[in-house]
């Protein structure tokens, strides 16, 4: 069973979690600006406990629709 599973998380279209550090330097930005944007709404993220992480498509799609940055 466990190949199966395996063998499906290989195939889907899982996207990778970035950490703000990511964020930050894909955006050329401080870490303190990604906080700031969250606490804000203008970034989405997801909380994992303490943790924070981002899938960068949706980032890049907020950021778009805010006129934060230009595509």
């Amino acid at each position: 069973k466990r190949t199966q599973s395996s063998d499906r998380l290989k195939d889907s279209k899982l996207e990778p979690l970035l950490m703000i550090e990511d964020v930050a330097t894909l955006c050329s930005v401080h870490n303190k600006t990604i906080t700031l944007w969250v606490k804000q709404g203008k970034i989405p993220a997801i909380r994992c406990g303490r943790s924070v992480r981002f899938i960068w498509k949706d980032v890049l799609e907020a950021l778009k629709k805010k006129h934060t940055i230009k595509p």
